[in-house]
């Protein structure tokens, strides 16, 4: 425990490893019984639980350590202390384990354990915007722009417990579809901008050159503008296939750019240095999540499919990019 207390990113990672095998395990153990033929208690629809775990069961965790051990550096701040963050920490683990038992035994377990999760990632969010408060750097664009994604997260993760408490599954899945595009989403494109020199600069040099941020806000734009067809695709009003189509050319203008970037890049930087070629793993299936995206809605738009490539697209952005 002395260890996990030397700094907040042991921790905090240690939190979020050890959620990701618990929602790991607890998902294979539920795809296993189906393939058996059990069927156990659900007092919360497998989708819903599965994506409210997935979300906000493990990922906001390696946040929490990043931001509080790279943050302070950015802001040049004071750190906070790890134990100062363990109350929040414990509180946000407690929580999902207590929602986990809710999903199967009772349904107000559930709530309040994503209700409890909820409190104690806005208490984060709130120590982490503290920090910015109290820097005097004059860059703070990235850790701003980070906070902004966590007070999303806030909101989305309370908007889903909402949805859980009135039994609104559409609400709790298409809440934690936005979130993944409005809150994890934003976090990673605005940490691999700042950390990455590759992705940050010698995009194009005429545009690095006069606007310096161009890449990192059309991104952003980009992420949020997906959000925004996501809450569309995801809230039950019929939408015209002509809008369909424009969802698809809009993720398909965001793939040809990521795609355009990566074969940029694959030829000014080294590749084969593992942790790079880790990264930009990652921007590909970056592009192939907005390519699959675009897919599955020109295809709608043209055969009125509702759903052509299934879950194809989310799990490119959540298992490539993000993983």
């Amino acid at each position: 425990m002395v260890g996990l207390l030397g700094s907040p990113h042991r921790l905090a990672f240690f939190a979020g490893v050890l959620m990701l095998g618990l929602s790991a395990g607890w998902w294979a153990l539920v795809i296993i019984a189906r393939t058996q033929g059990w069927v156990g208690p659900w007092h919360v629809a497998p989708g819903a639980a599965h994506a409210m775990l997935m979300t906000y069961g493990f990922m906001p965790m390696f946040f929490t350590g990043f931001l509080f051990t790279a943050g302070p550096k950015w802001l040049r701040v004071a750190p906070p202390a790890a134990h100062d963050l363990l109350p929040g920490v414990a509180a946000r683990v407690g929580g999902w384990l207590v929602f986990l038992v809710g999903v199967h035994l009772h349904p107000w377990l559930a709530v309040a354990g994503a209700a409890t999760a909820t409190l104690a990632l806005a208490d984060l969010a709130r120590r982490f915007a503290r920090l910015l408060r109290a820097s005097t750097t004059p860059d703070r664009l990235h850790p701003r722009l980070m906070a902004a994604a966590w007070f999303a997260g806030v909101a989305w993760l309370a908007l889903g417990t909402f949805g859980l408490a009135g039994h609104h599954e559409v609400l709790v899945r298409a809440s934690m579809g936005v979130a993944l595009w409005a809150f994890i989403a934003p976090m990673f494109v605005t940490a691999v901008h700042r950390l990455l020199p590759f992705f940050g600069a010698a995009a194009w040099p005429a545009l690095d050159a006069r606007w310096p941020m161009w890449l990192l806000w059309t991104l952003c734009t980009a992420v949020l503008g997906r959000a925004g067809i996501t809450a569309a695709e995801t809230s039950g009003e019929a939408l015209s296939r002509a809008l369909w189509g424009l969802f698809g050319l809009f993720e398909g203008a965001v793939a040809v750019l990521l795609f355009a970037l990566a074969l940029r890049w694959a030829r000014i930087q080294r590749v084969t240095i593992r942790l790079i070629a880790m990264f930009y793993t990652g921007l590909v299936w970056f592009g192939i999540a907005f390519a699959l995206g675009a897919a599955a809605h020109v295809l709608r738009a043209v055969r009125g499919d509702a759903a052509p490539l299934g879950l194809a697209p989310l799990h490119a952005l959540a298992m490539g990019f993000f993983g």
